[in-house]
Protein backbone atom coordinates (compact mmCIF):
# COMPACT_ATOMS: atom_id res chain seq x y z
CA UNK A 1 0.00 0.00 0.00
CA UNK A 2 2.36 2.45 0.78
CA UNK A 3 4.57 2.09 -2.97
CA UNK A 4 0.59 3.05 -3.88
CA UNK A 5 0.64 6.33 -2.27
CA UNK A 6 4.10 6.83 -2.75
CA UNK A 7 3.32 6.72 -7.05
CA UNK A 8 0.66 8.49 -6.43
CA UNK A 9 2.09 11.19 -4.78
CA UNK A 10 4.82 11.74 -7.53
CA UNK A 11 2.15 11.37 -9.95
CA UNK A 12 0.51 14.60 -8.35
CA UNK A 13 4.08 16.23 -8.39
CA UNK A 14 4.57 15.69 -11.82
CA UNK A 15 0.70 16.81 -12.87
CA UNK A 16 1.22 19.86 -10.82
CA UNK A 17 5.07 20.84 -11.80
CA UNK A 18 3.53 20.15 -15.86
CA UNK A 19 0.42 22.40 -14.96
CA UNK A 20 2.62 25.09 -14.14
CA UNK A 21 4.71 25.25 -16.52
CA UNK A 22 1.89 24.90 -19.16
CA UNK A 23 -0.28 27.52 -17.67
CA UNK A 24 3.03 30.38 -17.07
CA UNK A 25 3.40 29.55 -21.00
CA UNK A 26 0.19 30.51 -22.01
CA UNK A 27 0.22 33.37 -19.77
CA UNK A 28 3.56 34.54 -21.21
CA UNK A 29 1.95 33.84 -25.08
CA UNK A 30 -0.59 36.41 -24.18
CA UNK A 31 2.14 38.97 -24.42
CA UNK A 32 2.42 38.31 -28.16
CA UNK A 33 -1.14 39.11 -28.16
CA UNK A 34 -0.96 42.71 -26.53
CA UNK A 35 1.91 43.43 -29.04
CA UNK A 36 -0.07 42.66 -32.05
CA UNK A 37 -3.14 44.72 -31.09
CA UNK A 38 -0.88 47.46 -29.55
CA UNK A 39 0.96 47.11 -33.22
CA UNK A 40 -1.98 47.51 -35.54
CA UNK A 41 -3.72 50.00 -33.25
CA UNK A 42 -0.93 52.83 -33.77
CA UNK A 43 0.47 54.22 -36.54
CA UNK A 44 2.79 52.47 -39.05
CA UNK A 45 6.14 55.39 -38.14
CA UNK A 46 5.17 53.85 -34.09
CA UNK A 47 4.72 50.48 -34.34
CA UNK A 48 8.50 49.34 -34.02
CA UNK A 49 8.73 51.08 -30.47
CA UNK A 50 5.18 49.40 -29.39
CA UNK A 51 6.95 46.08 -30.68
CA UNK A 52 10.28 47.40 -28.53
CA UNK A 53 8.18 47.82 -25.07
CA UNK A 54 6.51 44.56 -25.16
CA UNK A 55 9.56 42.45 -25.64
CA UNK A 56 11.72 45.34 -23.02
CA UNK A 57 8.69 44.85 -20.29
CA UNK A 58 8.64 40.91 -19.95
CA UNK A 59 12.38 40.62 -19.55
CA UNK A 60 13.41 43.71 -17.25
CA UNK A 61 10.14 42.47 -15.02
CA UNK A 62 11.38 38.86 -15.44
CA UNK A 63 14.82 39.49 -13.95
CA UNK A 64 13.48 42.32 -10.83
CA UNK A 65 10.86 38.54 -10.37
CA UNK A 66 14.12 36.90 -10.56
CA UNK A 67 15.79 38.45 -8.02
CA UNK A 68 13.83 40.06 -5.63
CA UNK A 69 10.06 39.69 -5.94
CA UNK A 70 9.89 35.79 -5.75
CA UNK A 71 12.10 36.43 -1.93
CA UNK A 72 9.49 38.71 -1.10
CA UNK A 73 6.66 37.30 -1.56
CA UNK A 74 7.59 33.78 -0.75
CA UNK A 75 11.05 33.57 1.32
CA UNK A 76 9.15 34.04 4.80
CA UNK A 77 9.68 36.20 7.93
CA UNK A 78 12.84 36.33 9.65
CA UNK A 79 13.40 39.05 12.06
CA UNK A 80 10.70 40.95 10.92
CA UNK A 81 11.70 41.11 7.77
CA UNK A 82 10.33 39.64 4.77
CA UNK A 83 12.22 37.57 2.07
CA UNK A 84 14.90 35.61 3.80
CA UNK A 85 15.50 33.35 0.94
CA UNK A 86 15.50 32.84 -2.60
CA UNK A 87 16.61 35.38 -3.49
CA UNK A 88 17.91 34.77 -6.94
CA UNK A 89 16.12 31.54 -6.57
CA UNK A 90 19.90 29.79 -4.89
CA UNK A 91 18.59 26.07 -5.66
CA UNK A 92 18.31 25.13 -9.23
CA UNK A 93 17.39 21.83 -8.93
CA UNK A 94 14.01 21.94 -7.20
CA UNK A 95 12.02 21.85 -10.49
CA UNK A 96 8.66 21.76 -8.21
CA UNK A 97 10.35 25.77 -6.92
CA UNK A 98 11.18 26.46 -10.36
CA UNK A 99 7.84 26.01 -11.87
CA UNK A 100 6.01 28.06 -8.73
CA UNK A 101 8.17 30.44 -9.67
CA UNK A 102 8.29 30.37 -13.56
CA UNK A 103 4.37 30.77 -13.11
Amino acid sequence: MASIEDTVSDSAVAINISWQILTGVLVFSMQAGFAMLEAGSVRYKNYQSSLIKNTVIPIICGLAWYMWGYAFSFGGVNSGFIGHRFFAITKKNDFDELSHWFY
